[in-house]
């Protein structure tokens, strides 16, 4: 496989007992994403902030 195609989560899999961190990485990627989502911002929430008010 080349350098490049790798991932994060590809490179603790394969060490020994990586597939446990692997899921929390996964978790941890998940809920951070989760946390950016929900916060209010950008032209959808100025617009609804705009139609609310």
């Amino acid at each position: 496989m080349r350098s490049w195609a790798r991932s994060p989560a590809g490179l603790i899999v394969d060490q020994p007992g990586g597939t446990l961190w692997s899921f929390a990485f996964a978790a941890t990627v998940i809920a951070a994403a989760t946390a950016v989502a929900a916060r209010p911002a950008g032209p959808m929430a100025r617009a609804e902030a705009a139609v609310n008010a």
